[in-house]
């Protein structure tokens, strides 16, 4: 599973958040980060309405994998081999 930080995942939860319980659309939810100071992880620029769909569709991906794995059993060993 990949590592997302914390800055990171609070704006995924965000737009998330504002399209499934408040049913906004995509050109809606970049108008409401861009009013109020929201930018993006990389670009530091504007979210526009395409970014944000894309954003959703990968992000609802995830999600759904997360679901599907599950780690049973993990093991750390330290194997020393003469040459």
């Amino acid at each position: 599973m990949y590592f997302i930080e914390e800055k990171h995942k609070k704006l995924l939860d965000l737009i998330y958040d504002l399209s499934e319980n408040q049913n906004l659309t995509s050109k809606e939810i970049s108008d409401y980060l861009n009013d109020n100071g929201y930018k993006t992880v990389r670009g530091n620029s504007e979210f526009y309405p395409k970014l944000v769909w894309m954003i959703l569709k990968k992000y609802r991906k995830r999600l759904s994998r997360i679901g599907k794995y599950e780690v049973i059993y993990l093991e750390e060993r330290l194997v020393i081999r003469k040459f």
